[in-house]
């Protein structure tokens, strides 16, 4: 009842931009979905779909994350149609309209948390388990920011861009090995995190503080698979050091 209010609110009564929503699924050996998991993930999806998917135009893709994210397409992509309902109309009508519309789009919606449900679980290919890159999902996220910013150049809407990072966040990349992290000093986190930066900066060109600091950034990690509290403490400093540096604000970053 409190999501049903929650949406009429803000369909009849907020005006705002169209929301536009990536997220990044970490399909890798180190996680897999299911048990306590999945229940996790799946509580997580259905917020998501809450917040960012209910108005017209609002706009969700979904990339997965392998050895080579930032140059991977979307493996899904779904639009959220407006009302198309004449403010023309007798008010009786234009209440049955868009009490049709809202049928419509709860369905919608409700096939679209089940098809990110279903995703969450499907079998991860050999390419995406033998190594994960999830600095790629940080430069897709950029590529997007900047065509959005491309296509409104000359219009009055700011692209509202957030992104959600289903991942234990261990990066195995060539360039970056962040499986032994939780074995660093905090000191030697922060010298590794000096060197990354290097790494990112000469590899994923892409990577532009012009965009990601209007990027909002979700951490979703699933805490049954964090093996220690070490290795948490050490990678969520590690993550938001490199984030913030690189230029998302620091009030821009959602770690869970």
């Amino acid at each position: 009842m409190l999501i049903y209010l929650f949406l009429l609110f803000n369909l009849y009564f907020v005006v705002d931009n169209p929301r536009e929503t990536l997220i990044f699924i970490d399909k890798t050996e180190s996680v897999k979905y299911t048990g306590g998991i999945l229940v996790q993930a799946k509580s997580e999806m259905e917020e998501l779909i809450v917040q960012r998917f209910y108005k017209g135009n609002d706009g969700l893709k979904v990339y997965f994350i392998h050895g080579n994210t930032s140059a991977s397409k979307a493996s899904q992509s779904f639009k959220v149609s407006p009302s198309s309902c004449d403010e023309k109309l007798p008010s009786l009508k234009k209440q049955l309209c868009l009490n049709n519309y809202q049928k419509q789009l709860n369905y919608f919606r409700k096939s679209v948390l089940d098809s990110l449900i279903r995703t969450l679980q499907l079998e991860a290919s050999t390419q995406t388990k033998n190594s994960t890159d999830i600095f790629g999902a940080i430069e897709t996220a950029c590529n997007q920011r900047k065509m959005m910013l491309k296509a409104n150049a000359n219009g009055n809407i700011i692209p509202d861009l957030h992104v959600y990072i289903f991942s234990d966040m261990i990066q195995t990349s060539n360039f970056i090995n962040l499986k032994n992290i939780g074995q660093l000093t905090l000191s030697n986190v922060v010298l590794k995190t000096d060197k990354d930066l290097k790494m990112v900066r000469a590899n994923y060109l892409n990577v532009d503080k012009t965009y990601l600091q209007g990027i909002i950034v979700h951490v979703k990690t699933p805490d049954i698979g964090i093996n220690t509290p070490a290795n948490m403490k050490n990678l969520k400093h590690y993550w938001e050091t490199i984030l913030i540096k690189l230029g998302v604000k620091e009030n821009n970053i959602n770690w869970d």
